[in-house]
């Protein structure tokens, strides 16, 4: 079955607190016909578990994210100082 993987989303500093971020994952993910999976830091977990991602235990995590997981891992460390997490939102039923 076709997933798709999503990257990244920014909300200009400025901007933040007025619910942009929100109003955009929720177009993205009413949208998307397909499973969702993402890549975050751990301390935005809450924004994407608003929009239906959970948590996946890395047992789960799809062979094809493996290589980003393990390069992402050492970044969010070095970078941030954060976990790097994977979060899956199964596709809508239409």
């Amino acid at each position: 079955m076709p997933a798709y993987e999503f990257r990244s989303l920014v909300v200009d500093p400025p901007s933040r607190g007025q619910g942009l971020g929100s109003q955009l994952m929720q177009h993205i993910v009413s949208a998307c016909p397909h499973d969702i999976y993402l890549t975050t830091l751990s301390k935005t977990t809450p924004f994407y578990q608003k929009a239906g991602f959970k948590l996946l235990q890395p047992a789960d995590i799809p062979k094809w994210l493996w290589f980003e997981v393990a390069a992402g891992t050492v970044v969010a460390r070095l970078a941030v100082n954060d976990q790097l997490v994977v979060m899956h939102r199964p596709r809508q039923q239409q």
